[in-house]
């Protein structure tokens, strides 16, 4: 009854979906703010650097943690009382009438 046995686990299903490097939504981000760039100072100079500054960006985000986009996210919806520098502790109440 206390045997051991082995559980495959696919190291690809756990990876990130990238494009050169990139994690997507990082990627489609990157291009699309190069696009309106290029768009809207009519250089395509000024697009092509947007683009390969977010691109570099993306990559060194990706290669650091891939779900920081995600957990920055997710952060910016609750309330700041769960900041844990702005910390202060409930203040308790005791009723000692019964």
């Amino acid at each position: 009854m206390d045997e051991s046995f082995f559980r495959p686990v696919y190291h690809v299903i756990n990876k990130p979906l990238t494009w050169c490097g990139v994690e997507r939504r990082m990627f489609i981000f990157a291009i699309m703010l190069g696009a309106i760039s290029f768009q809207l100072l009519r250089s395509l100079l000024a697009g092509v650097l947007i683009f390969l500054l977010f691109f570099v960006l993306g990559r060194f985000v990706t290669a650091r943690d891939t779900e920081l986009i995600r957990v920055l996210q997710i952060a910016s919806r609750w309330r700041s009382r769960y900041d844990p520098l702005k910390y202060a502790p409930p203040r308790l109440f005791m009723d000692l009438h019964l």
